[in-house]
């Protein structure tokens, strides 16, 4: 196979403790390659419409880059510079039981793993088995790497191989890098209040952003 332990190092944030490789991703034997970035699938809070809820969490579709979506520039109405396309899944969370863990969208199956389903995120039902790999739909807040997870499928969507809401998080102080519409690079900090997040992450849904304008890395 010829991604069998094959790697782009553009995949991984030079912070991050996390494996590069993921053993056993796409079957006994072969090896896949992990990443630290994930795309912005759209915010957990948005219409009905544009939502799954499933038994792994909230799949959004109102985002840049949500599941099965093709998005054109002029379909971005909030602005390039107001909408986050991709950010960082960079550090071990920790379950319950205090166990430090990797859940970002890439496990377990790795970065080259998609989608198992053929629709839009719709209707608030419950299409089965969409687990969105790597992918995120923002619930909560950056940095949120203890809270009592379990490590099991549950609606919390944060989970090994269930990670439809798995939050942004890096090995960085106070923030995350993400990637806007645009194509600027800002640091976001984990201070930013969890409305503002979700309106980032929405790239039609008219929200003001205040203050106007992050830094640009």
């Amino acid at each position: 196979m010829a991604l069998n332990n094959f790697q782009f190092k553009i995949l991984n944030c030079p912070s991050s403790p996390l494996p590069t490789m993921i053993n056993g991703a796409m079957g006994a034997g072969i090896n896949g390659a992990g990443t630290n970035y994930v795309a912005i699938a759209g915010s957990s809070n948005a219409p009905a419409v544009s939502l799954w809820i499933t038994p792994h969490g909230i799949v959004a579709g109102n985002g840049i880059l949500g599941p099965n979506t093709r998005v054109q520039m002029t379909g971005i109405t909030d602005g390039t510079s107001n909408t986050m396309m991709v950010g960082e899944h960079g550090d071990f969370l920790f379950d319950s039981g205090g166990n430090r863990v990797d859940w970002r969208g890439s496990q377990p199956h790795s970065a080259w793993m998609g989608f198992n389903r053929p629709q839009l995120p719709s209707g608030g039902g419950d299409p089965g088995d969409c687990r969105p790999f790597n992918t995120t739909t923002i619930r909560y807040a950056i940095n949120l790497k203890r809270n009592g997870w379990v490590n099991v499928a549950t609606r919390a969507g944060r989970h090994h191989n269930f990670s439809a809401n798995i939050p942004l998080n890096s090995a960085h102080t106070g923030g995350v890098n993400i990637l806007f519409g645009d194509g600027a690079v800002r640091f976001v900090t984990d201070t930013i209040p969890l409305a503002t997040l979700q309106a980032l992450a929405t790239r039609d849904g008219g929200e003001p952003i205040s203050p106007p304008g992050l830094p640009v890395v």
